[in-house]
């Protein structure tokens, strides 16, 4: 179903990350283990579709 039929109001959100460079020593190698640890959040954006508005609002929530 598409969301602009059914008159709704939605919000999407897009979180854009970046591989962070770990350094070469014992704890590095540790954090390169884990899969969340090396990336990093670069922009957090959105859009906002309401029910009763013809145009989507959008922005940027964040940015490095």
């Amino acid at each position: 179903m598409d969301i602009k039929e059914k008159n709704e109001t939605i919000a999407l959100i897009s979180i854009n990350k970046m591989k962070v460079s770990l350094y070469g020593n014992a704890l590095g190698h540790l954090r390169k283990r884990n899969d969340y640890y090396p990336w990093d959040i670069v922009r957090i954006d959105y859009w906002v579709h309401k029910k009763d508005q013809p145009e989507t609002a959008q922005g940027n929530l964040w940015k490095k």
